[in-house]
């Protein structure tokens, strides 16, 4: 087996336990946060207010770190730029609560995979993914005196051997239900996951659609292959949950809502 399978995410918390944490301009920006847990790895699934976004743009912005910054201000339409911006603040809750960085200390690297780490916290496994109003980031929990929860600003969290050996990498995607195209479908997706989605009614198509899609999102960020790798070049289950490479196969979690569909992998 390529990957592990640690169980169902469990929902352990939800918007209040974030405001508690939070203050400032960044605390008005989420409707709705969950979080999710699964062994070592947590999930947090933020729902962006949009409009509050960019009814406080300059505020927001200023306060990222630096690489978020200059990448909200490349982009030209209002809602990209309200979903960066989410985006960031997400990753910034996280860091600062697992690494104590704040967001003047964050500078963001990249393998030359393309994926993403933290400098100097390279063994912080993490990824992340948004849509549509959502963003969802995927982390692996450090272990500090089996304190999962405890004050992260005055731990450096140090990762062991057998974290490591367990848990090498994590792809997660995110998709807000929506219409699905066809001719998508039929260009990126193998003979039996195109029939999977048409023996479905139509209202089902759609979702049936976006469990492939996030399934093999999700492998192409763990692997950090990108579009180098084509989504027809591996399969997906979605009843069993599992994906199929040339060397291994990959039992995926799945989180189905009616306003998203979110798919996490590691190895």
């Amino acid at each position: 087996m390529g990957c592990h399978v640690l169980g169902k995410l469990q929902l352990v918390a939800t918007k209040t336990e974030y405001d508690e944490k939070v203050a400032g301009k960044e605390n008005g920006l989420f409707k709705t946060v969950e979080l999710f847990e699964c062994d070592r790895v947590r999930v947090i699934v933020f729902e962006v207010d949009a409009d509050y976004a960019m009814a406080h743009y300059d505020e927001l912005l200023g306060g990222l770190y630096k690489q978020r910054q200059a990448a909200v201000r490349k982009l030209k339409v209002d809602s990209p730029k309200a979903m960066s911006i989410a985006a960031g603040y997400a990753l910034q809750y996280v860091i600062k609560e697992q690494l104590g960085l704040e967001a003047e200390d964050i500078i963001i690297e990249t393998e030359q995979n393309g994926k993403p780490h933290i400098r100097e916290h390279k063994d912080f496994i993490y990824n992340m993914s948004h849509s549509g109003g959502y963003v969802a980031v995927a982390y692996v929990v450090a272990d500090n005196d089996g304190d999962a929860h405890g004050d992260a600003k005055h731990r450096n969290p140090v990762y062991s051997a057998v974290d490591q050996m367990l848990i090498k990498s994590i792809g997660i995607d995110i998709e807000a239900m929506r219409s699905y195209s066809i001719s998508v479908a039929k260009r990126c997706f193998l003979g039996e996951e195109y029939d999977y989605i048409l023996r479905a009614d139509e209202d089902e198509q759609s979702k049936r659609f976006f469990e492939i899609w996030t399934m093999k999102e999700c492998y192409l960020k763990m692997k950090g292959t990108g579009i180098n790798v084509p989504m027809n070049s591996f399969l997906t289950n979605p009843i069993d949950k599992i994906i199929k490479d040339e060397n291994n196969i990959y039992e995926c979690i799945r989180h189905d809502t009616d306003k998203y569909i979110l798919s996490m992998v590691m190895e």
